[in-house]
């Protein structure tokens, strides 16, 4: 078959002004595939056909209706297409759907429009004019304000070339790029094709598939493999955004799966029943949307009556404002951030406004929350690009570290392009990298630096005698591996010291006050090197007007005191003695007895038996009975 350009060319305009007409005279296929649709001369439901370009390419086109009751369907054939055929009948001029689909077509962002304007065999050249003067009037406040408008008759063929021109170059104008993200495509039709087995179709709007490959149905969850893929007729061996596709699926029953089913990769889209979003309200809004209105919520092929919550309005959406808003659905939907999607009121049926998904939280939210509104504000300015998705989440993560693996399945991006993301956010300085293979948000990251230091200053200022502050104290209530890497480059930095003993800032010195010096000087000197030193409680009546607690606590962090079992008090170069003392007859006998080591000290067993067993905790020694031996690795 010919070779299948990626994009999709959508009719719209109202009732009766020709589209399906225009469509088969442009391509030789009726669209209007359901005898309902031939006996009454409308179409219903989403017709489809296919357009060979002169160099060789095939384009698919989608015939929506254009009746105000099946505006529904209107908008799910408008999800994927590249390029909108709008049809005005040149005898009508602009109708009322006319207008809703050109505000439909704003609110999906379709790139480009085209504007056919159709049955000009039926008037006369002058009014045929002041037709088009109007259509470009109504145009001119548009995107499309410079979308060529071309005459045309579907009955006698008149335009029909110049209009292909105008789709080709309406086409072309689109940059072609490479599909990324998670395959991802609405289900428009399901059926079952006789010895090929279940067929869904849609228009893919992210990512590429190959035959074999395994899908996930949502919401649904059924896992099945692509047996095939067709466009236009023929078989491809791959499907990629922007293609009109029909996937046939095996162990699927058609009969269980409907419009508003999404075909995508297994672990992707997980969906969600409540959505924050962007709210942009139509200034032919007939009313102001009020604070729980209910309203039919479209994105890509779905359609459900929610509620609709106001998040940041003093009072209700007035027509042409917009807002951040919740929408409340009563099950979860296969939709994603970053969608587009449509509101539309029940009852008088018209489209009010749509916008962008911004995110999904499980709880219900309240007007007013600056956080909230803060963080939407943020996904707003993501969605507009790849890199941006990555960042954003990451930024909604805070403080919990994160796998790529559990970003790439909520960014919908491919386990390659998200880690050409991360590098790029890493070398911009964005993300921070973990020894867990996990990252965090640099914005987070230096608020953990941040807090660990305030932590350790307040520590220093409350205890200003104690050098060291206890880990437990800096990392409480952090990630132990997020708050060691904080501390680590914060020890790079030079701003921290990390020790054995705990956590200090670099340009902190333990200070006593003025008695509490004096004194600690003279316990020193009380303790000297000997072994027969004061009980702890005759050194606490050396200064009645000292804190004792403050100045024992120095003496034993700084290192110039060691408290062994019994409350034995000893100077730090008496304990070093005995242990050089003891390591020389371990090492010259193979063991020590314990009265063998008191006698060497010349000193009691209330000295000597605490110092062997501050020798046995710090691995030194084994004991076995009265004696010591040296551990292997001693």
């Amino acid at each position: 078959m010919a070779s299948v350009l990626a994009a999709v060319i959508g009719t719209a305009g109202h009732i009766d002004h020709g589209k399906s007409a225009l469509v088969q005279a442009l391509t030789g296929i009726d669209p209007d595939r359901l005898k309902e649709e031939k006996d009454r001369g409308l179409t219903i439901d989403l017709g489809f056909a296919r357009l060979k370009l002169a160099d060789g390419q095939t384009v698919g086109f989608i015939d929506v209706p254009g009746h105000e009751r099946f505006v529904k369907n209107m908008v799910a054939g408008s999800t994927g297409i590249a390029v909108a055929l709008l049809v005005i009948a040149a005898d009508d001029g602009i109708m009322p759907q006319t207008r809703e689909h050109l505000e439909i077509l704003q609110l999906l962002q379709i790139p480009r429009c085209v504007v056919a304007l159709n049955k000009v065999d039926l008037v006369e050249a002058d009014w045929c004019e002041l037709v088009r003067e109007d259509i470009a009037e109504n145009l001119a406040e548009t995107p499309f304000a410079a979308a060529p408008i071309v005459e045309v008759s579907a009955i006698t063929g008149k335009g029909l070339p110049e209009l292909r021109q105008a789709l080709v170059a309406a086409l072309d104008s689109i940059e072609q790029t490479r599909p990324v993200g998670a395959f991802m495509m609405p289900v428009q039709r399901v059926f079952s094709a006789a010895g090929q087995g279940t067929v869904l179709t849609g228009v893919p709007v992210r990512g590429s598939l190959k035959v074999g490959q395994t899908v996930e149905v949502r919401p649904g969850g059924q896992k099945c493999k692509v047996r095939a893929i067709q466009a236009y007729g023929g078989e491809l061996s791959e499907a990629r955004a922007g293609h009109s596709t029909a996937l046939c699926l095996s162990g699927l029953d058609y009969k269980q799966h409907r419009r508003g089913e999404v075909v995508t990769l297994p672990g992707y889209l997980a969906g969600a029943p409540r959505f924050e979003a962007r709210l942009q309200v139509l200034d032919s809004a007939p009313f102001p949307i009020e604070h729980l209105d209910e309203l039919f919520f479209h994105s890509g092929t779905c359609e459900m009556l929610a509620k609709i919550a106001l998040l940041d309005a003093d009072g209700p959406l007035q027509p042409g404002s917009s807002g951040f808003v919740q929408i409340r659905l009563p099950e979860a939907v296969p939709a994603e951030v970053g969608d587009r999607f449509i509101l539309r009121r029940p009852s008088p049926a018209r489209t009010v406004g749509g916008g962008t998904l911004l995110a999904a939280t499980p709880w219900r939210l309240k007007a007013g929350k600056e956080h909230v509104l803060a963080r939407l504000r943020r996904s707003e300015r993501a969605q507009q690009s790849e890199l941006g998705r990555l960042e954003d989440y990451a930024h909604a993560r805070d403080e919990k570290p994160f796998r790529l693996d559990e970003a790439r399945k909520h960014t919908l991006q491919l386990a390659e392009e998200v880690q050409a993301y991360a590098a790029q956010l890493l070398e911009a300085g964005k993300l921070v990298a973990l020894r867990s293979e996990k990252f965090v948000h640099a914005r987070a990251f230096a608020a953990i630096e941040a807090r660990i230091l305030e932590r350790v200053q307040q520590a220093h200022q409350k205890a200003p005698h104690k050098t060291w502050v206890a880990q437990l104290v800096a990392f409480r209530e952090l990630d132990p591996a997020l708050a060691e890497a904080a501390a680590r480059r914060l020890a790079e930095a030079g701003t921290l010291e990390v020790g054995t003993r705990g956590l200090k800032r670099a340009d902190h010195e333990a200070q006593l006050g003025e008695r509490e010096t004096a004194m600690a000087a003279d316990v020193v000197v009380r303790l000297g090197e000997g072994y027969d030193t004061p009980a702890v409680e005759e050194l606490v009546g050396l200064d009645p007007l000292a804190d004792f607690n403050v100045v024992l606590e120095h003496l034993l962090e700084s290192g110039q005191a060691v408290r062994l079992a019994g409350n034995v008090l000893l100077s730090r170069a008496a304990v070093d003695k005995a242990r050089a003392l003891a390591l020389s007859v371990l090492r010259r006998d193979g063991q020590l007895m314990s009265g063998e080591f008191k006698n060497l000290l010349k000193t009691s067993r209330k000295y000597a038996l605490p110092l062997l067993e501050l020798f046995d905790d710090e691995g030194l020694t084994l004991r076995d009975g009265s004696r010591r031996v040296l551990r292997k690795h001693s």
